[in-house]
This record gives C-alpha cells, structure tokens and sequence, in this order.
C-alpha cells in the first residue's frame, strides 16, 4: 500500500504511467513545435536575405534584350556612317 493505505501498487504504477505518458506526448508535441518555428524562421531569413533566382533570370534577359538593342543600334549608325562616307568619296573625283 502506498499514500498511507489510500492507493494501493495497481492505482499508483497506473497513475505513474499515465502522467509519464502525458509528460512524453507534450515533450513530442513541443519539439515538433519548435521544429516547425525553426522551419519559419529559416524560411523567413532565407526570404530577406536571399537571392530569387526567377528575379534574377528575369533582369538577366532584360539586359540581354537592352544589349541586343544597343548593338543593333550601333550597326545601324555604322552602316549610316559607312554609307555616307562611301558617297562622299565618290562626288569629289
């Protein structure tokens, strides 16, 4: 008997269990918790510190495009300047 004669080995290794088996289930419950919060935190720093590879991609074919156009408009003025050069020559003589 245990507890003065009040609870005797069945009642008390029952309720022995029972509470381990509560303290067991919150201590999992609590570290898939924390696991979770670690999961959002490093998500959230990832976020602000992080480089988006789609934003990237998108400003790299932007630029690609803007340099296409750059060098076609360089083309353009040297064939105009290639042009007139070659005309030019020609009325002198």
């Amino acid at each position: 008997l245990i507890a003065d004669g009040r609870v005797n080995f069945n009642d008390f290794y029952g309720s022995f269990i029972g509470e381990m088996g509560i303290e067991a289930e919150t201590s999992s419950q609590m570290h898939i918790n924390t696991q979770t919060m670690k999961g959002q935190i490093t998500n959230t720093r990832e976020g602000v510190k992080g480089v988006s590879l789609d934003e990237e991609m998108s400003n790299l074919i932007k630029y690609q495009h803007a340099f296409t156009a750059a060098a076609r408009i360089i083309t353009a003025v040297d064939e105009m300047i290639q042009t007139v050069v070659s005309r030019l020559g020609l009325v002198g003589r």
